[in-house]
């Protein structure tokens, strides 16, 4: 975020207590009671160790209005205490994404066909590895390219499988990409029975 790798923070970053004097704690107190005061929070940019701070996880900042002093750091007369998250840590170029696709018909002896769309929503092209698990035992496993901003769209039969026995039976597909995934699922008869849902999604980690 900065060419500053000394960590050392800027007298405007700092965190700040502030303490009114006796006639603006009277009003203040009043204004709380009767719920007439707005608090606008400006949250200066945030330096994280990674270490420490990993991906998908929240960052709170822990706010007080205390009556004289104390607070987080020594006992007090806290008037109120809230945590609200102002950020998330993200993302770690190694990260992966998962999808799980729950259900899929067998696509061989039966009159339904399933296709499957997987999404790159990420600036780069990247590599999907698909898994698919069979009722029956069989395995089969496949990895794709999809390009950026771009999908990946197949019908199961035809997508480059490595495994024996695919097709016979009703199966669940996951995916793992190594860019930001969504995806679709589908599935449909010559009778126009048909039916389409979203994948179930894990974040990186």
């Amino acid at each position: 975020m900065t060419a500053d790798t000394t960590c050392t923070v800027i007298a405007a970053n700092k965190a700040t207590i502030l303490t009114a004097g006796p006639l603006s704690q009277a009003t203040l107190g009043t204004l709380i009671d009767d719920r007439l005061c707005n608090w606008w929070l400006d949250i200066r940019p945030i330096r994280i160790d990674p270490a420490v701070l990993h991906n998908g996880e929240t960052i709170s900042v822990r706010i007080e209005i205390v009556a004289d002093v104390g607070g987080i750091c020594a006992l007090g007369d806290i008037i109120c205490e809230c945590e609200i998250p102002v950020a998330k840590a993200c993302c770690d170029t190694s990260a992966t994404y998962h999808l799980l696709f729950p259900y899929f018909t067998a696509f061989s002896g039966t009159d339904y066909w399933n296709g499957i769309a997987i999404v790159n929503t990420s600036a780069a092209d990247g590599t999907a590895t698909l898994t698919m698990y069979e009722a029956d035992g069989s395995v089969g496993t496949a990895t794709v390219t999809v390009g950026a901003h771009s999908s990946y769209v197949r019908l199961l039969e035809a997508i480059p499988w490595v495994g024996d026995g695919l097709g016979n039976d009703a199966s669940y597909i996951t995916v793992q990409t190594d860019f930001s995934a969504d995806g679709f699922a589908m599935m449909a008869n010559d009778n126009h029975d048909s039916m389409g849902y979203l994948p179930r999604q894990s974040f990186p980690f």
